[in-house]
């Protein structure tokens, strides 16, 4: 089940926390990511996103998002940030 608060355990061994917010976009929930401007939420078109503060985004499932879900599946997800390429591990919070 998914919770709340989520976290992602990126390739590098970095733990980012990602908690629910109060208003939801298109029916599904937003995550807000607790240390900056980065959410995890559905776009049309694109499935489940980690956007940035321009709503950019910038990190997928690598296995894409299947329609119908309302929560983001927790998998391995790939990002781009600055030319690199990062892999990380999203699982439902504790």
């Amino acid at each position: 089940m998914w919770r709340p608060s989520s976290s992602c355990a990126l390739s590098d061994g970095l733990v980012y926390r990602f908690h629910r917010e109060a208003a939801d976009r298109n029916g599904r929930p937003v995550y807000r990511r607790s240390d900056g401007v980065v959410w995890c939420r559905w776009l049309d078109g694109a499935g489940w996103c980690v956007v940035d503060g321009e709503d950019r985004p910038n990190g997928w499932p690598v296995d894409g998002s299947p329609d119908g879900t309302t929560t983001p599946p927790a998998t391995r997800w790939c990002s781009e940030k600055a030319g690199r390429g990062h892999l990380y591990e999203l699982r439902p919070g504790q």
